[in-house]
């Protein structure tokens, strides 16, 4: 097998420009992965030149290439790092005769093309998203969304923001031309103290967003009177008293929001009116939306399950009013389906830091409905500024709009409540950063369901492209400085070492906490980033990911089971329940997997308990795929169209989706059987110990010998003298030709309607058989097509099977099983 060095022929050669990857993370893990590909293809690479330096290859049960390897290589990566061209640029402010020459953005090429970045002047036009609202405003002149305003460029983007912070860090501009937003109305200047080592935290002046004193103006100062004043000067508008409906609309807020912050908050989005809507209606139009959420949600909850994985959030957090706000408050998207996430609200991620360096704020922002945990160093007020000066305007915010445990004697109620948000919220909260770009056409609105009795499922193809919405991520917690120090980066709080943030990856992440240095380490962990980004965003990838999550820390091992719902591509999702056991967790979980990744599990895990067909949880974390780098075919087109869903594992009653229990499992396939062991001998891997190499012969009716069948590897168990029946799994490549087969002792039949007889079956083992034999065996012509198969598993398949001693005897002193293909 080709080394992983033999690919890394000359770190400090022209290779890295022709491959375009600059650093030597990057050059590792393109490396590896040739390493892999060629691994299972039979391949190998040859280099005529000496590496300079020898880079180790992973053991090959190690699936991910991060930190953890890096650091301990650390003289290597030092090594490229210093051999890194410095690369400078000219930043300019558009419109002033302010300009920068300085060291390019970390996560930036060596090669950067045009060194010369033109920095819009105001806050809303350097990250496009930010420029539309749903009632949007210019100057004081309304206009509609234009498609154009929903294209953001993430690489500009975030080239923009570090021209910003550079220009502040230099005082090459001063901070009120860098950090000024447009738009009708008074100006405002927030300025949080004390002065953070953050630019982006410094200072915001601008319209809109207003301040503290002002959104805390409490409800019973006011009266319809001062409260029309004060959005007319704040909005720049002259609405007057006599206004038909306003009255009623200010009196209906004023009785419902706490504050002037709520108040101002819930009317803005709708205060600009456009054509169809005026005051007389607009109570009618915010209580329409406030039920066909509603209802979004109720049709949502089926028992124990989430019908719609693609619910959106319960709030967002509105930068402009400093509060947190039901999403109902927003008006629907043009086009859209009622519960689309609309760009303007951003993502924020975050590693949580130690709680002995958190404390808990009461804060207005949230109506102090509960304790919001923060980093100690920094607060909200100084978060809010940073985000306003990136362009966001809403924003969710775990820590604000997803409730948080209650503390105290009286806290019964409230703890109650956020179990109840929880079951609901957690699960969903991937939807919230990998958005599809939907449209009307593909969701069943709340009446559609009513009449199709669809409850809102989401119709359209898993394949559709991801609205790049922003996603400003704090590497090393909430509000924070960047740091990619040791002590930093070896800590199990930090962003790439947690569970929950592997679902929050984006191509369009932003970097929050800038501080305009670089310090040594810096390109090799903004390369981390791409990598996790380009896992996160390829469905393909789905064991890469989950193996990935075992190396992750959480609070709890039921947020690690949960951390990748999204990712995974679930239809549908089991409600979050923190005192169910974590095996009861993870059995939930799989009834709820696409199929495609079900027979994945089962076929690459080996089972450690008797008659299961999945591995249990704590076992999943320990072992790595047997086949890895299999090329089972999870093509979504193969499974539909001529071959439907064959070989896949499906519940045999979708209603058990429905409930807490694991589920009955079938699955329709071509058979080969009887067969019986011939001979297993076990040879010395090339990696790691022994493999299986198993002989079975193919019987006919009468008991004599129709064929030899030969298998590569195994996991699982077989014996002599029992008859098992092979069911086949399709190749990716080959359509007639089955790789993986699995060993099932049949020992009933049943009818599962529409005249249709399975065979109930127990799993044994899972075989592997190379592509002679492949070829060989499909000439044969000694399948049977479309056979049924219903698997028995735990104390039933005990009872039922007829060698469950020989079985057990077998199961507890199986050998070293295969750990990698080598076919």
């Amino acid at each position: 097998m080709a080394s992983v060095a033999s690919y890394v022929s000359d770190l400090g050669s022209s290779a890295p420009h022709q491959d375009g990857l600059q650093d030597i993370m990057q050059w590792y893990y393109y490396a590896a992965f040739r390493q892999s590909n060629d691994a299972s293809s039979g391949e190998e690479a040859s280099s005529n030149e000496q590496p300079v330096h020898s880079i180790p290859a992973p053991k090959s049960g190690d699936m991910r290439f991060g930190w953890n390897w890096l650091l301990m290589h650390a003289d290597i990566v030092h090594s490229r790092l210093n051999e890194r061209q410095r690369v400078t640029r000219r930043f300019v402010l558009q419109g002033t005769r302010y300009q920068l020459v300085c060291e390019d953005a970390p996560w930036e090429r060596e090669d950067p093309g045009d060194t010369t970045l033109v920095i819009p002047r105001f806050v809303q036009q350097r990250i496009p998203t930010t420029m539309v609202e749903i009632l949007a405003v210019e100057r004081g002149t309304r206009r509609t969304p234009s498609p154009n305003d929903l294209i953001p460029v993430p690489s500009l983007d975030r080239l923009r923001l570090w021209g910003l912070v550079k220009m502040a860090q230099q005082r090459a501009a001063p901070e009120k031309e860098l950090f000024t937003s447009l738009g009708p109305g008074k100006v405002f200047e927030l300025r949080p103290e004390p002065r953070s080592k953050v630019p982006l935290q410094w200072v915001h002046v601008g319209p809109m967003a207003i301040p503290d004193e002002l959104a805390d103006t409490p409800s019973r100062k006011m009266d319809a009177r001062w409260l029309l004043k004060t959005l007319n000067t704040v909005l720049a508008t002259k609405y007057r008293s006599n206004t038909p409906g306003l009255q009623d609309c200010l009196a209906q807020v004023l009785s419902s929001s706490h504050d002037f912050g709520e108040a101002y908050g819930t009317l803005r989005p709708w205060w600009f009116l456009q054509a169809g809507i005026s005051f007389t209606n607009l109570l009618g139009l915010m209580k329409a939306r406030r039920q066909e959420l509603r209802a979004q949600w109720d049709n949502a909850i089926r028992d124990f399950c989430i019908t719609d994985a693609r619910l959106p959030p319960r709030r967002v957090w509105d930068l402009f009013s400093n509060r947190v706000l039901h999403f109902h408050t927003l008006p629907r998207w043009p086009n859209k389906p009622a519960g689309y996430i609309p760009p303007v609200v951003w993502c924020i991620s975050h590693g949580w830091v130690d709680p002995k360096h958190r404390i808990t704020v009461r804060t207005k922002i949230n109506g102090e409905e509960w304790l919001v945990p923060i980093p100690a160093r920094t607060s909200l007020a100084h978060i809010r500024v940073e985000l306003l000066n990136m362009g966001a305007q809403y924003v969710w915010l775990d820590v604000l709009c997803l409730r948080q445990e209650a503390f105290g004697p009286d806290s019964g109620p409230l703890e109650q409540l956020r179990v109840n948000e929880w079951a609901t919220d957690l699960p969903t909260i991937g939807a919230i950063y990998q958005r599809q770009a939907l449209t009307s056409m593909e969701w069943h609105t709340a009446p559609e369901a009513a009449v199709l009795g669809m409850q809102g499922k989401y119709v359209g193809s898993k394949d559709q492209p991801l609205d790049e919405v922003p996603c400003v991520t704090y590497f090393n917690g909430l509000g924070l400085a960047f740091d990619v120090s040791p002590a930093s980066l070896n800590s199990e709080r930090h962003w790439a070492h947690r569970v929950w943030t592997v679902q929050e990856t984006s191509h369009s992440w932003l970097p929050g906490g800038l501080t305009g240095a670089v310090p040594p380490g810096a390109h090799a962990f903004f390369a981390e980033v791409r990598w996790i980004a380009a896992c996160a965003q390829n469905e393909r990838q789905a064991i890469r990911l989950m193996t990935d999550v075992r190396a992750r820390h959480c609070g709890t091992e039921h947020d690690r089971i949960n951390g990748l719902a999204h990712m995974l591509g679930c239809e549908t999702l089991p409600l979050y329940v923190e005192t169910l056991s974590v095996e009861t967790t993870w059995a939930i979980r799989i009834k709820h997997l696409p199929a495609w990744l079900r027979a994945d599990i089962f076929v690459q895990y080996a089972v450690d308990r008797p008659f299961a067909l999945f591995v249990s949880w704590k076992r999943f974390l320990k072992d790595s795929p047997k086949f890895p780098f299999s090329d089972l075919d999870v093509r979504k087109e193969k499974h539909e169209g001529e071959q439907g869903d064959r070989e896949l594992l499906h519940l045999l009653d979708g209603n058990e989706l429905y409930t807490v229990g694991p589920g009955e499992y079938c699955q329709r396939g071509s058979a080969i059987g009887p067969c019986r062991v011939l001979r297993a001998m076990s040879r010395r891997g090339s990696d790691d110990g022994k493999q299986k190499h198993v002989e079975m012969e193919h019987l006919d009716e009468h008991g004599s010998l129709r064929a030899v069948l030969r298998f590569e590897g195994m996991h699982g168990v077989l014996i002599p003298g029992v008859d098992y029946m092979l069911l086949g799994f399709y190749s990716k490549w080959f359509e007639r030709w089955r790789k993986w087969w699995v060993a099932i002792e049949v020992v009933g039949e049943r009818d599962i309607g529409n005249g249709i007889s399975a065979r109930e079956g127990l799993k044994w083992a899972v075989l592997l058989m190379d592509k002679k034999e492949e070829k060989r065996v499909s000439r044969m012509d000694i399948g049977h097509r479309n056979t049924h198969v219903i698997y028995i598993t735990g104390k039933d398949a005990m009872t039922r099977s007829r060698y469950s001693r020989q079985y057990l005897r077998a199961f507890r002193t199986r050998p070293v099983q295969i750990r990698r293909d080598t076919v």
